[in-house]
């Protein structure tokens, strides 16, 4: 049967039974283009801001409150501990000194004292969803040198932290060129460390520095692999790997690989955005269908390699594939939705005729 399209829909009859409905035979030709549903009827996730009160907008009270202790700063600041040794966060409404908040009306300032023992004010906000090492992150913030109480040539540490009172690992240095006045930085990183807060530390020099509109998102989750791959009729066991890193911007750069195929075989990916599952391929089949429906089937292609060997590969750059596809399952494609993949390829001998790989989970 020549079929157009993946079976939207599959079913499990019952415990380690088979699913009664199957990736359709591979086509002699490519199929025509797939309509799918849209990312916003399947409901795909927006990328949001992980730091939960990083405009500084949600306190208690309000006004000029100045020098506030570890313990005050908690209670003034929803979502944030305070734990440096300078203990006199500035948490700021409206006209204080400065220039006004660059997001809202709120502002935050941390001092090092220039004076002994030079002690540093630190700030832990809470997120969302902890940062996960490995993963990369957009990170944002305004800052500003002020100069008000004296010379200043401070800036601001940011890192990650596995807790509220701990100076985390720093990922950014934020270092005003000017004083007096707003300067927004942004920087992308791989977390090196996995932690649940947010810190923001006075740095090492002295003098205040003011923040607000602290943002962190979520731009390309960790990839692991998951489910079992099935075992072809001539013993190999089609693995995925990969290199680089999922961008829903970049128009290159994070390969997708299924090894150790048959080689010349037709073959192809295909991945959802609904979660993971491990299913019964077929009655006597090793194989495991692993990527929840509805799915999307990418380009159709050859193993390569020699028959009758386990040289055979299947090749896919997803970045290349969301890039040029803003039509498919998934797009417009956003920071933050989470795929999962697999490898799809023929094998007559086997049930079915076909058998699939493991699986990766990314985003």
């Amino acid at each position: 049967m020549h079929l157009s399209r993946l079976v939207p829909a599959f079913l499990v009859l019952s415990a380690g039974s088979a699913l009664a409905q199957q990736l359709p035979p591979l086509p002699s030709s490519p199929p025509p283009a797939v309509p799918v549903a849209t990312s916003a009827a399947l409901g795909a996730p927006r990328a949001s801001n992980l730091v939960i009160n990083g405009d500084f907008e949600v306190i208690t009270g309000g006004g000029c409150q100045y020098n506030l202790p570890n313990a005050s700063v908690g209670f003034v600041v929803a979502n944030a501990t305070g734990f440096g040794l300078a203990e006199e966060i500035d948490v700021m409404t409206g006209a204080c000194y400065g220039a006004p908040a660059t997001s809202g009306v709120t502002k935050i300032a941390l001092n090092r004292k220039a004076f002994a023992p030079f002690t540093a004010d630190e700030i832990s906000l809470d997120l969302s969803t902890p940062v996960i090492a490995n993963a990369t992150y957009a990170l944002s913030l305004s800052v500003m040198r002020e100069t008000t109480f004296g010379a200043s040539t401070g800036f601001v540490d940011v890192g990650i932290s596995s807790a509220p009172n701990i100076t985390g690992t720093t990922v950014f240095s934020a270092s005003p060129s000017a004083d007096n006045v707003w300067e927004s930085f942004a920087f992308t990183f791989v977390a090196p460390v996995s932690g649940a807060y947010l810190t923001l530390s006075a740095g090492v020099n002295t003098g205040w520095s003011h923040v607000d509109d602290v943002q962190l998102v979520l731009v390309s989750g960790a990839v692991s692999s998951y489910c079992t791959a099935g075992t072809t009729t001539i013993g190999c066991v089609p693995t995925m790997s990969w290199s680089g890193s999922y961008s829903p911007s970049a128009p290159s750069g994070f390969v997708l690989t299924a090894n150790a195929a048959e080689g010349q075989r037709a073959g192809l990916m295909f991945y959802g955005i609904g979660g993971a599952i491990a299913a019964p391929w077929a009655v006597g089949s090793t194989s495991f269908f692993c990527v929840k429906a509805p799915v999307q089937r990418m380009s159709l292609q050859n193993s390569g390699g020699t028959a009758g060997l386990c040289n055979g590969a299947f090749v896919e750059d997803f970045n290349t594939w969301a890039f040029t596809q803003p039509t498919a399952l998934g797009a417009p494609y956003v920071p933050g939705t989470t795929f999962n993949l697999q490898a799809w390829f023929r094998d007559p001998p086997a049930p079915r005729t076909t058998n699939l790989s493991d699986a990766v989970q990314f985003q």
